[in-house]
């Protein structure tokens, strides 16, 4: 107890509110240490700070947390590239859309197809010159016992929630 006292008594410069309310109610402390920190500045302001809109390729945007994502982060304000494999499935991400009067750049890309990657990277490349955030989203879970799946099944999932990761950060890089 006596080398915590002498500890205590050790002004202690710290800035957040927090940790006086933690003193104030606190029995431990004595009132020189609260009283030789009652003249510090309290009051914390945040910095401001100026909103900068990044541009967001999502990837698997057709549906669920892909299409949740995309809609978010453009009502926010944010340049969005949302791709999908299939461009029929862009209905419900245009009805989100329209919904809270955003914008946002349906592109048709198969993480699972190298030469669909390289194009759509070429598009935004000429469009908007970098991209700042990559969320690769694509993907779909199966169903089933183990044994009843097909290897070819099983493969194809890998190719696109393992190697369609690679592939689409991979191409994502030099664009950063």
């Amino acid at each position: 107890r006596f080398g915590i006292r002498k500890l205590l008594n050790v002004t202690y410069p710290y800035p957040d509110r927090r940790f006086f309310n933690f003193l104030n109610s606190s029995p431990i402390f004595p009132q020189s240490v609260l009283q030789s920190n009652q003249s510090l500045n309290l009051s914390m302001k945040k910095p401001k700070t100026t909103f900068i809109p990044k541009v967001i390729l999502i990837t698997g945007c057709s549906s669920g947390f892909g299409l949740l994502t995309a809609a978010h982060l453009s009502s926010k304000g944010h340049y969005v590239i949302a791709t999908m494999r299939n461009l029929d499935k862009q209905l419900s991400l245009r009805n989100q859309v329209k919904k809270s009067e955003m914008t946002i750049d349906i592109k048709q890309m198969d993480v699972t197809d190298p030469a669909s990657i390289k194009k759509t990277m070429a598009e935004i490349g000429a469009q908007y010159g970098n991209i700042d955030v990559l969320i690769n989203n694509a993907g779909y879970g199966l169903g089933g016992f183990f044994e009843d799946l097909t290897d070819e099944e099983i493969r194809q999932q890998m190719e696109t929630n393992f190697f369609g990761v690679q592939s689409v950060t991979r191409a994502v890089i030099p664009l950063m």
